[in-house]
């Protein structure tokens, strides 16, 4: 009896072992679970831009609900649909704040699982609201801005980026052009926009994306070269185009994040220059090429890249900071976004008479070279002139077109 006891007891002790490694693996079942529900936003709140308000098209909210599944995807609704920009702009200040009053009647846990995510003039939007609430000590969970319609030294932005929960994350494309011309010219008062710019020196609490030309190049429609071109120049500040690049890069671990932008103070077309740096003063050379020089007479700067383009220009003190972050972004391995020559994308007319095909891609896109000047320029297949430069740079551009296709 006593041994049989005796085994009773350990059979006993080795079930309530098995019990007690069982309820530790549910709780830890649980537990995991409840983090990935908690990983997961409850909420996203699209803030559209500029005459967009009434008219989203459900596209966006697909690629939105793509973005984050199983979230409940909303539009926030402003008067933004209004022909008179400026008055859109002031409308949008204002919509920030009421943005911001329906955060904070949120719980805590609301708010911890929103996302906030605002285009053009909505971008505005979500940066004026963070603001608010970060005097109020309050968080999201998570903002994005994309194309931001807001000027690139706002304070607000500063502040905007101590009410997200994760990194702000801040997507820019410096050829976007609406916000290049349009933007500049009568947003605020010849003022470079944060879409444009960026901010200048992305910490830990700001995840800065910029976008390269080459991230457009395979969102070309099927379209007569001539239309192609201009849905082309169009499509850089869509929104779609914004979201689906956020979507690949979140999808791969924010490669874009090693990019840099060369901030502007003045819109600049990109050209070679061709005075021979007489009238200039070399103030700043980096080891890479880059130039910051100042005109003799003028007192103005200018930012040259190594292939003798000007970059940006404007006041000493806009361009000595804009340098300073190139110096910067440049040790931390960062590389500027350029292009080559400003191009105004139009279906090539010569014929091809005095140029050498030097690459071609499956799909029919062109490197080509002038056979009298040496320059290089790139075609799409519709014999669409994308872009031109020096060769070294284009070389560069084409084996990026290159590298995307064949992972496409």
């Amino acid at each position: 009896m006593a041994a049989h006891g005796t085994h009773f007891s350990r059979r006993e002790a080795g079930n309530g072992i098995l019990g007690r490694l069982l309820a530790v693996a549910v709780l830890a079942m649980g537990l995991c679970l409840r983090t990935h529900a908690a990983d997961v936003p409850a909420r996203v709140i699209y803030c559209p831009g500029w005459m967009r308000v009434s008219s989203t098209p459900e596209e966006n909210f697909d690629a939105l609900r793509t973005l984050f599944p199983g979230a409940d995807v909303t539009t926030f609704s402003w008067e933004g649909d209004n022909l008179l920009f400026w008055k859109c702009r002031d409308q949008a200040d204002q919509a920030s704040h009421r943005l911001a009053g329906e955060l904070l009647a949120l719980s805590e846990a609301e708010r911890s699982k929103t996302v906030l995510i605002g285009h053009s003039l909505g971008a505005r939007i979500v940066i004026g609201a963070l603001a608010d609430l970060a005097q109020s000590g309050k968080t999201v969970g998570e903002a994005i801005v994309a194309a931001a319609a807001i000027p690139g030294d706002d304070p607000r932005i500063s502040a905007a980026v101590q009410a997200s929960r994760a990194p702000l994350v801040v997507v820019v494309n410096p050829d976007d052009p609406i916000l290049k011309w349009f933007y500049y010219s009568f947003g605020e008062g010849l003022t470079m926009p944060l879409g444009i710019n960026g901010v200048d020196c992305p910490g830990p609490h700001v995840r800065q994306l910029v976008m390269a030309p080459e991230d457009l190049h395979g969102a070309a429609v099927a379209a007569p070269p001539l239309q192609m071109a201009a849905m082309r120049q169009l499509c850089a500040h869509y929104v779609k185009f914004y979201i689906d690049f956020l979507a690949e890069q979140r999808a791969n671990g924010y490669p874009a994040t090693a990019r840099n932008v060369v901030r502007q103070d003045i819109a600049n077309v990109a050209l070679p220059v061709v005075d021979g740096g007489v009238f200039w003063d070399t103030l700043w050379r980096l080891p890479s090429g880059w130039e910051l020089q100042r005109h003799k007479l003028t007192g103005h700067c200018r930012i040259l890249d190594p292939h003798g383009i000007r970059r940006a220009w404007g006041s000493e003190a806009a361009m000595r900071r804009s340098f300073a972050a190139l110096a910067t972004a440049t040790r931390q391995g960062r590389r500027p976004v350029t292009e080559g020559y400003t191009n105004v994308e139009l279906p090539v007319l010569d014929g091809e008479v005095f140029w050498t095909v030097l690459a071609q891609t499956a799909s029919g896109w062109k490197l080509e070279r002038h056979k009298l000047t040496g320059h290089c320029r790139i075609l799409d297949p519709g014999a669409v002139r994308r872009a031109w430069g020096p060769e070294l740079l284009m070389q560069r551009k084409f084996y990026e077109i290159l590298a995307a296709e064949s992972a496409r």
